[in-house]
């Protein structure tokens, strides 16, 4: 092979590799922002973090929701869990530090929270962006 062809081919392999590069965006990709809902949850997802709720608790995630390159995520989070009848105006939260993790694919997001410290799992939870949330309170 003439070395003007290997000069050729190396710059049509250069130009490709850089075509490539800048078709991926800049920065990182996230959930959507906006309203997730489905059976038994919701998830109000914003720039900066998501507030999300389930039938016997509800909490913060303070980061946003980051998607690696198979489509998941795993951010903390607080839960405050709810039991059942009426709340005491000085009855305090019980708050649980937790991990939420999710993955989004074709349009439909997956999510758990396992609680740190009793490892209490909520999930796997479906929704969709726009869709309906179904949450059932304790009575």
């Amino acid at each position: 092979m003439s070395s003007e062809i290997r000069l050729l081919l190396v710059a049509v392999v250069s130009v490709g590799l850089l075509a490539a590069a800048r078709a991926e965006p800049d920065r990182p990709k996230t959930v959507p922002e906006g309203r997730w809902g489905g059976q038994h949850v919701l998830l109000d997802v914003g720039k900066e973090g998501a507030r999300v709720e389930f039938d016997t608790a509800h909490g913060t995630i303070g980061e946003p929701l980051v998607l690696d390159e198979k489509g998941r995520f795993d951010v903390p989070g607080k839960l405050v869990l709810e039991r059942p009848g009426p709340v005491r105006i000085d009855e305090e939260e019980r708050v649980e530090e937790a991990r939420v993790e999710g993955s989004l694919r074709d349009g439909t997001l997956t999510i758990r929270a396992t609680l740190q410290k009793s490892r209490r799992v909520y999930g796997d939870f479906t929704a969709t962006l726009g869709g309906t949330p179904r949450i059932f309170k304790m009575q």
